[in-house]
C-alpha cells in the first residue's frame, strides 16, 4: 500500500529533475541517428531506412541514456548524503521499487511522446508505403522495449555494487557485449536487435515476432535478476551477504526471482523460430543418402492450410509409391524442423517413422517404413510454425505466413522426398492450398494456379500441377497486368501498396518498351524454366517459359510469366 502512495511522489519529483527531462529530449531526438550514422539494416527499403534503422538506433541510445539515469536516480540519497535519514524514513527495499516503477513510467512517457513526434516525419520519409501497424510495433518493439530493460539492467547494477563507477562499468560492458560480440546472435543482442530488412509492399510480422521473443525473454531475465539484486539491497548497516540473507526470510521473494530466472531460460532455450542445423556449410550427410532400391516415387499431392492469423501451416500429403523389392523399404523425407508429423498410414493402415534430431539446411529426416506390396499409397498429415535456418538466423523473414504474403519452400510447403527415385513420368504433383481471398497464389514452376473452390469462410483453394520432388510458392496481396509484348503475353505482378507508383512510373509500359526492343534487336526470348521431364528423353516437352524475378530484400514478387 505505501509502494502506492509513494509512486506518484517519486514519479513527480523525476520529472521536476532537470537531467530527467535532458534524457528524455535526447531519447525523443535519438532515432535521427538512425537516419545519419547507426544503419543496421542494410536492405534498401523505405520501411528498412526510414522506420527499421530509426527505431534501432533509438533504442539503443535511447536505452543507454536511461540506463545512465538509472543508475544516477539510485545513488541520488547517497550522493546527497540523506541515504541514512531516507532508510528511517522508507523502507530501502519500497524505495527502489518505487523508484524502478517511477522510471518505467518515465521510459513509457518517453516512448510515447517519440512515436507522436516521429509520426509526420517517419510517414513524410516512407511516402506511399507507410503503415500504422508496421511503424506502431516498430517503435514499441525496436524501441520501446529496450528502455525498460536498460532500466533493469543499470538499476540491478547499482543494487549488487552500491557505486557509481563500477555500476557504470557493468552496464557499459552489458551494452557493448551486444553492439559487438553478441550482435550476430539474435538470441542475445538484447539492446540491438537483428533486423536486416523491413518489408514495404508485405506484412513484416514474423521478424517482429522474432524481436518480440529476443525482447521478452531478455525482459523476464533481467526482471529476475533485478529481484536478486532487489535482495542484496543493504539495510540495517549490513553487507551484501548479511541484507541477502535477512531479505530472503519472505520466501515469495527468492521464489519469483528464481521464477523468472526460469521462464527465461526455457524461453531461450525453446525458442519456436530457428532451427538447429548444423552450422557447417559444407555438410551434405542428406545428399550422400542412398536411393532405395526397388522403389519409385509414381506421384504425389498435398492441401496445404497455413494459418496466416498466426502464421502456421497444417496439410495433408499424400504419395504414390511402386515397390518391387518384395520387403519394407525406408522412405525418407526432408521436413522443416517445426513440423510435427502425426497419422502416417500406408494403405490406410499405421506405419512406423521416426525423425531425427539432427537438422541440415533448414530440414531434419522423416524415416517411414513402408510395406512389402507393389502399390504403396502413403498419407501423413503435418502442422507447426515453421522454422528459419539456424545460419540465416540473422536475416530472418523468408517464412513470412500472413495474408499479404507467404513463401513456402520444399519441405515448407510439404515433406521433400530424399531417397526415391522418380517413375518414367517423373514426379507428377498436385498441390492445393487454402488462401484469404486477396491473395494470389504463384508458383515457382511454368505451371499456373487456378480457383477451383470459394470457401464461405472467406479463403480461396487454389490448384496447380508440377512435376519435382520439392517445390517453391509464393502468394501475396498482387496486382497483375497481362502485357503483350515480343510475340508473348506476360503476366506481370506486383505489391498493391505499390500500384499508384507503378501507374505513375508507367512500368507497364516500361517492361513493354524494354521486350519489344530486346525482341527487335536480340529475337525471340530463347530461354526458361522448362518442367521437370516425363521421360529422359522429353525434358523440353510441353514446357512454358517463365522468368521470375523476386526483390527478396523487401519480398515483393514481380513474376513475368510469358507464354
Amino acid at each position: 500500500m505505501k509502494t502506492l502512495c509513494l509512486f506518484p511522489l517519486e514519479l513527480r519529483r523525476l520529472f521536476q529533475s532537470r537531467l530527467t527531462w535532458l534524457i528524455v529530449g535526447l531519447t525523443v531526438l535519438s532515432p535521427a541517428v538512425g537516419l545519419i550514422l547507426y544503419k543496421p539494416a542494410t536492405a534498401s527499403t523505405m520501411l528498412s531506412m526510414y522506420l527499421a534503422n530509426p527505431a534501432i538506433a533509438g533504442g539503443v541510445v535511447g536505452g543507454i541514456l536511461f540506463g545512465l539515469l538509472s543508475v544516477f536516480e539510485s545513488d541520488r540519497a547517497t550522493r546527497s548524503r540523506v541515504d541514512v535519514l531516507m532508510d528511517a524514513a522508507v523502507s530501502p527495499l519500497t524505495m527502489a521499487l518505487v523508484r524502478l516503477l517511477a522510471l518505467l513510467a518515465a521510459s513509457v512517457v518517453t516512448v510515447a511522446v517519440t512515436m507522436l513526434v516521429w509520426l509526420p516525419i517517419s510517414a513524410g520519409l516512407i511516402g506511399s508505403v507507410f503503415g500504422g501497424v508496421d511503424y506502431i510495433l516498430a517503435y514499441l518493439l525496436l524501441m520501446g522495449l529496450s528502455l525498460p530493460m536498460s532500466i533493469l539492467a543499470a538499476a540491478s547494477a547499482y543494487q549488487f555494487t552500491r557505486r557509481v563507477d563500477l555500476s557504470l562499468v557493468l552496464f557499459a560492458a552489458f551494452s557493448a557485449l551486444s553492439l559487438t560480440v553478441w550482435a550476430d546472435d539474435w538470441q542475445l543482442c538484447w539492446l540491438n536487435p537483428c533486423v536486416w530488412a523491413l518489408s514495404d509492399d508485405f506484412s513484416n510480422f514474423r521478424i517482429f515476432r522474432s524481436v518480440a521473443w529476443m525482447r521478452l525473454t531478455w525482459l523476464v531475465a533481467l526482471a529476475g535478476v533485478w529481484t536478486v539484486s532487489y535482495l542484496c539491497i543493504r539495510q540495517y548497516g549490513k553487507g551484501v551477504f548479511g541484507s541477502l540473507t535477512r531479505n530472503v526470510r519472505r520466501v515469495y521473494r527468492p521464489i519469483i526471482a528464481l521464477a523468472l530466472l526460469v521462464c527465461s531460460g526455457t524461453a531461450y532455450a525453446a525458442q519456436p523460430l530457428v532451427d538447429s542445423s548444423n552450422p557447417d556449410q559444407m555438410a551434405m550427410t542428406f545428399y550422400e543418402i542412398p536411393y532405395v532400391e526397388g522403389v519409385v516415387c509414381t506421384g504425389r499431392s498435398a492441401q496445404v492450410f497455413p494459418d496466416t492469423s498466426v502464421g502456421s501451416v497444417t496439410g495433408t500429403a499424400s504419395y504414390q509409391f511402386q515397390n518391387t523389392s518384395d520387403q519394407e523399404q525406408n522412405v525418407a523425407f526432408g521436413i522443416n524442423p517445426g513440423y510435427t508429423i502425426s497419422n502416417v498410414q500406408a494403405n490406410g493402415v499405421n506405419v512406423p517413422f521416426s525423425v531425427s534430431d539432427y537438422q541440415e539446411y533448414n530440414e531434419a529426416m522423416l524415416e517411414v517404413t513402408i510395406p512389402a506390396v507393389e502399390q504403396v499409397e502413403l498419407t501423413m498429415e503435418y502442422s507447426g510454425f515453421p522454422q528459419e535456418s539456424y545460419n540465416m538466423s540473422t536475416m530472418q523473414g523468408s517464412t513470412e505466413i500472413s495474408s499479404e504474403y507467404l513463401c513456402l519452400e520444399n519441405s515448407v510447403l510439404s515433406p521433400r522426398l530424399m531417397n526415391v527415385l522418380p517413375g518414367e513420368n517423373g514426379y507428377p504433383t498436385t498441390i492445393e492450398i487454402t488462401l484469404p481471398e486477396v491473395m494470389t497464389a504463384i508458383p515457382f514452376n511454368s505451371s499456373e494456379a487456378e480457383v477451383i473452390a470459394e470457401n464461405e469462410d472467406g479463403t480461396k483453394t487454389w490448384r496447380y500441377e508440377a512435376n519435382s520432388a520439392g517445390g517453391i510458392l509464393y502468394a501475396g496481396d498482387y496486382v497483375r497486368e497481362d502485357i503483350e509484348a515480343g510475340g508473348m503475353t506476360i503476366e506481370f505482378y506486383y505489391g498493391r501498396k505499390h500500384q499508384a507508383v507503378m501507374e505513375s512510373a508507367g512500368a507497364v509500359d516500361a517492361v513493354k518498351s524494354v521486350v519489344d526492343y530486346c525482341t527487335e534487336h536480340y529475337g525471340l526470348l530463347s530461354f526458361g524454366i522448362p518442367t521437370p521431364p516425363r521421360s529422359p528423353s522429353a525434358w523440353w516437352e510441353n514446357s512454358l517459359t517463365t522468368l521470375t524475378c523476386i526483390k527478396r530484400k523487401s519480398r515483393t514478387a514481380l513474376p513475368l510469366s510469358a507464354s
